[in-house]
């Protein structure tokens, strides 16, 4: 793996962390717990870390229940920029 593969990995993991943050900020909004967002969404608590702290993304599956009850968009889950394209 050359340097220029390594920084782009690193991009999108960078990209997939702050996009996972946008869950925690919606979490707290709801003011919810971890544990009460994981129950709502039928999975473990520690994967609701998971997606917090970028390690894993949540399903299609999931991403819809998680828009339910966010009241947003899918698109605002997954992509923060989704406004910025043309």
């Amino acid at each position: 793996m050359n340097i220029i593969q390594m920084n782009i990995i690193h991009i999108k993991t960078r990209k997939e962390v702050e996009n996972m943050n946008i869950i925690r900020v919606k979490r707290k909004q709801e003011n919810l717990t971890q544990k009460q967002l994981a129950k709502k969404v039928c999975v473990d608590t520690s994967t609701v870390a998971k997606w917090e702290c970028g390690k894993s993304i949540p399903r299609m599956f999931t991403l819809i229940r998680l828009s339910k009850i966010f009241q947003c968009s899918i698109d605002e889950l997954i992509d923060k920029e989704v406004n910025n394209v043309s």
